[in-house]
C-alpha cells in the first residue's frame, strides 16, 4: 500500500502547496475548485509526511492510522466533488486524471481496509494526552 501511495505522491509532489485545513473537512463538498485544490494539496502533503514517517518506523501506529484516515479523506474529496473533474484534468493531466485518481484512491482504501482496521484498534489504545 505504501509503495502505491508513494508512487502517486512522487508524481504529484511538484504540484503540491500545503495549506492548513481541518482534516475533518478536507473530504467534504467544496465550494469551488480553489478550495478543492487546496484540500487536495493538503491531503497529498499530509500523506507524504506520514509515508516518510512510516519509511523510518513501520511500527508507528499513529502515522499508520493517520495515513489511513487521510487516504479515506482523499476518497471522500474525490467522491464529493466530481463537478471539478474537468478543472482537475486541465490542471494535472496528463500525469493525473480525476477518474484515474478516484479509482486509485478507492482501490487503495479497499485494499488497505483490513490493515487500517487493525491500526485503528491499536490507535484507539494509544494514550495521546500530554
Amino acid at each position: 500500500m505504501r509503495s502505491l501511495l508513494l508512487s502517486l505522491l512522487l508524481i504529484s509532489a511538484p504540484l503540491v502547496h500545503a495549506t492548513d485545513s481541518s482534516s475533518d473537512q478536507r473530504g467534504a463538498v467544496q465550494a469551488n475548485f480553489d478550495d478543492f485544490q487546496a484540500n487536495y494539496n493538503s491531503l497529498v502533503f499530509s500523506l507524504s509526511g506520514y509515508i516518510a514517517t512510516l519509511e523510518e518506523d513501520e511500527e508507528d501506529v499513529y502515522a499508520g492510522h493517520q495515513l489511513c484516515s487521510n487516504g479515506q479523506q482523499m476518497v471522500k474529496l474525490f467522491q464529493n466533488n466530481a463537478r471539478f473533474a474537468k478543472e482537475f484534468d486541465k490542471t494535472y493531466a496528463p500525469d493525473l486524471t480525476y477518474a484515474d485518481s478516484l479509482k486509485m484512491w478507492q482501490d487503495t482504501a479497499k485494499e488497505s481496509q483490513e490493515g487500517c482496521a487493525k491500526l485503528k484498534k491499536e490507535y484507539d489504545k494509544l494514550d495521546l494526552s500530554l
